[in-house]
């Protein structure tokens, strides 16, 4: 039992770590495309 609880808990942090970095991953894309849209917007005024 003490094992897979290791492994859980392992599993668990990796996961949430994967998380964390998809997060910063997914709001740089966001800021990329948000000044996109105003360069466009810009461009068009």
């Amino acid at each position: 039992m003490d094992k897979y609880q290791a492994a859980w808990e392992k599993f668990q942090k990796k996961m949430e770590i994967l998380r964390k970095k998809q997060k910063e991953v997914l709001a740089r894309i966001f800021e990329k495309l948000d000044q996109q849209k105003l360069e466009v917007i810009r461009k068009k005024l």
